[in-house]
């Protein structure tokens, strides 16, 4: 049963109200499955998952197996990755959102063709803005594009709100597996490059500046934190792995690396890999065989496996509780 009340969302306005009523525990960390595109929710802990709904295979929609970009709109519960029709494997890459409740597929709509056709899903990535609309990045023609995608309209449903020159910022080019991050305080995306992050503007469109890697380091899983206001990122590229803490509050941001812990395998495979849990002030990654959980502080907290039968390509948070109805 639904207990709740009733909210209207002024950006929403005109277009649906929201019925917000607590229908079980929706909160968790859902990883979906490279193979058959199975929605899971899954425990940090043990490992264990338990399946949402028939996977995407199963609605006609095929990912890649290595990695899909995922991001999940926090007040409608819904989670969003790149598919293409299983019919139809060569078409445009398409943005599929299912609900975290059921499993159910709930939009789908097409990448637009400034985007490269032929480009891996992970070389993609997915954010939520402050608005709950979907913001595409990705590389194409020596530019950073982001698309702000609304699936709930049809008028200005797919808007380019980024489009960066690379060669007019230190950050080098295209990263092989980028990951990225929205900052809904100050609105700038955070975006992986080669050799730094690119930190755009979404207002003003355009770039606010970059920070550069540590010699010999990578900074990858990029993830805001809503709480202490900062960007927070896996630090790899030698034998162990620390966390970086990032300080927008000013620019440039200040940047501090702490511990440091040999993870015996391959993290953050790609860009969709990690996630954060801001309750608990700690990331979640995924390796080549393994799920961790990392303190800001750079210590392990938990190791467990997750590929005894097909490994996630990806892993999102959903931070609360209570589901949004559309009515």
């Amino acid at each position: 049963s639904s207990v709740g009340v009733q909210h209207n969302i002024p950006h929403m306005r005109g277009l649906l109200s929201l019925a917000v009523g607590c229908v079980g525990s929706l909160e968790g960390l859902y990883v979906l499955e490279g193979t058959t595109g199975q929605l899971q929710q899954v425990n940090r802990t043990d490992g264990s998952r338990t399946a949402v709904g028939t996977p995407l295979a199963g609605s006609g929609w095929a990912i890649e197996d290595a990695c899909a970009p995922v991001t999940v709109d926090q007040t409608i519960k819904i989670h969003y990755t790149l598919a293409r029709p299983s019919a139809s494997p060569e078409s445009v890459w398409t943005l599929v959102g299912a609900s975290l409740q059921d499993g159910s597929i709930l939009s789908h709509v097409p990448l637009p063709t400034y985007f490269r056709n032929e480009a891996k899903a992970c070389e993609y990535t997915l954010d939520i803005d402050d608005n709950d609309r979907v913001l595409v990045s990705g590389v194409a023609g020596g530019q950073l594009l982001t698309a702000q995608i609304n699936p709930r309209v049809t008028e200005g449903r797919v808007v380019l709100i980024a489009n960066i020159t690379l060669a007019d910022q230190p950050a080098g080019a295209q990263a092989e597996h980028p990951s990225s991050t929205f900052d809904i305080v100050r609105k700038l995306l955070w975006y992986q490059l080669e050799h730094g992050l690119a930190v755009v503007n979404v207002t003003a469109k355009t770039l606010q500046g970059s920070v550069p890697f540590p010699s010999g380091r990578n900074f990858t899983g990029l993830s805001f934190d809503t709480g202490t206001e900062k960007v927070f990122a896996l630090v790899v590229g030698g034998d162990k792995v620390a966390v970086a803490g990032i300080d927008a509050a000013a620019w440039p941001p200040a940047v501090a690396m702490v511990g440091g812990f040999a993870p015996g395998e391959t993290l953050a495979r790609s860009g969709a890999s990690t996630t954060v849990i801001v309750r608990d002030q700690q990331l979640v990654t995924l390796g080549t065989a393994s799920m961790l959980t990392v303190a800001y502080d750079g210590s392990l907290v938990h190791k467990v496996p997750v590929c005894d039968s097909a490994c996630p390509a990806s892993v999102v948070y959903e931070p609360y509780v209570f589901r949004a109805m559309l009515v």
